[in-house]
């Protein structure tokens, strides 16, 4: 039996890996030099999270792997372990070759690769997610013995659990590109503010606006106006979400238009305390404590054609239209400047009404407002 000061230590390295995936060939490594292995690897097969499948190896060669790859619907040990319990590790196959194996399977991996003796585990088998730890020795070595499987089957909670893990953290990752994503894709600029009212995040919406519009900018990570009086009471609702709460029904921040001579309108601006228990792993671990929502009104809605088509299925120009609508241009104003007929335009406008589920312009614009941006 090993060392038990080494086998704490694989235990540890086991849930390191379930938040650090790229551990994972380590702990392999460690359970195949504990177990006397040449070479083994964890199998996951997930059928919810498909970014969670992996296949973590140790002691394969690349010329190993790609002859494994050529022959692996034919590997016996899949049908082998099929009916074994979860944890129970087993001898599963020894030197000869296995009455399911195949000559080619035996001859172009087993034997040229000295995969003499095989043993495993079921670690997790349900509807969701389907692990299996396999280790091998030499033709030379012997085969697996009681305690080696012993401590196999030892090892298999604390990977249950690892992996638990491990899955939730992959799902909590996914969820996190995906909100990241969408708040990058969104029409309004969001600047995220940490506990000093210094920037921690923005969306590229909210950089593109610092970098251009003439009535704000970003000084040494902190937004203000370039307009005096605006500046002081941005400066103000800024403050007013950053300071510690004293009534939990106290109205704080708010919304102020940031004005500049050269923009017709000005620019709209909303300022929110946030929830730092719910933002805190939104910016790489850093609280947030405040929100700025930057909305630009003088700069047109980047809607996506192609969304559109794929969403509501309205062919090229009742996209190109349905944008104009949105931006701004009347009916008679999208026929002369697209060189159409006002009927055909009309014609064209029915058609996304019906697509689109709505009646009016004014219906139409709510709907598309809330659609997919590029």
């Amino acid at each position: 039996m090993p060392d038990q000061s080494l086998l704490s230590e694989l235990i540890g390295d086991i849930y390191e890996a379930s938040y650090r995936p790229s551990y994972w060939p380590v702990v392999i490594e460690k359970i195949c030099r504990i177990t006397n292995s040449q070479s083994g690897g964890l199998v996951i097969q997930d059928m919810s999270i498909k970014e969670a499948n992996a296949y973590y190896p140790y002691g394969w060669s690349e010329e190993k792997l790609f002859d494994y790859a050529r022959h692996r619907h034919h590997d016996p040990a899949f049908t082998i372990m099929q009916d074994k319990p979860v944890g129970e590790a087993i001898n599963i196959q020894n030197t000869r070759r296995h009455a399911l194996e195949t000559s080619d399977y035996y001859e172009d991996v087993r034997l040229k690769h000295n995969i003499g003796y095989l043993a495993g585990a079921k670690v997790i088998d349900n509807e969701v997610q389907v692990v299996g730890l396999g280790l091998h020795r030499t033709f030379s070595c012997t085969a697996y013995d009681d305690d080696t499987l012993q401590l196999i089957s030892e090892l298999v909670p604390h990977l249950q659990r690892a992996l638990r893990i491990h899955r939730e953290f992959i799902r909590l990752r996914i969820e996190k590109s995906a909100l990241s994503a969408g708040i990058d894709n969104s029409m309004l600029g969001l600047v995220l503010l940490d506990h000093l009212g210094e920037q921690a995040y923005m969306n590229p919406v909210a950089k593109e606006i610092l970098e251009n519009h003439p009535a704000v900018t970003l000084i040494n990570g902190i937004i203000t106006a370039t307009n005096k009086e605006d500046a002081a009471q941005l400066r103000r609702l800024i403050h007013d979400c950053l300071r510690p709460v004293q009534n939990d029904k106290q109205e704080r921040g708010g919304i102020i238009g940031l004005h500049h001579i050269s923009k017709r309108h000005p620019l709209a601006v909303m300022v929110k305390p946030v929830n730092t228990s719910e933002l805190a792993n939104m910016v790489d671990g850093i609280p947030v404590y405040a929100a700025i929502y930057l909305s630009d009104p003088n700069k047109p809605l980047a809607l996506s054609a192609d969304n559109l088509e794929t969403l509501y299925g309205l062919t090229r120009a009742e996209s190109q239209l349905a944008i104009a609508l949105v931006g701004g241009m009347g009916v008679d104003e999208i026929a002369q400047t697209n060189s159409r007929s006002i009927n055909t335009v009309r014609t064209q406008l029915r058609s996304i009404f019906q697509k689109t589920n709505t009646n009016s312009q004014a219906d139409l614009i709510r709907v598309l407002l809330t659609s997919v941006t590029r």
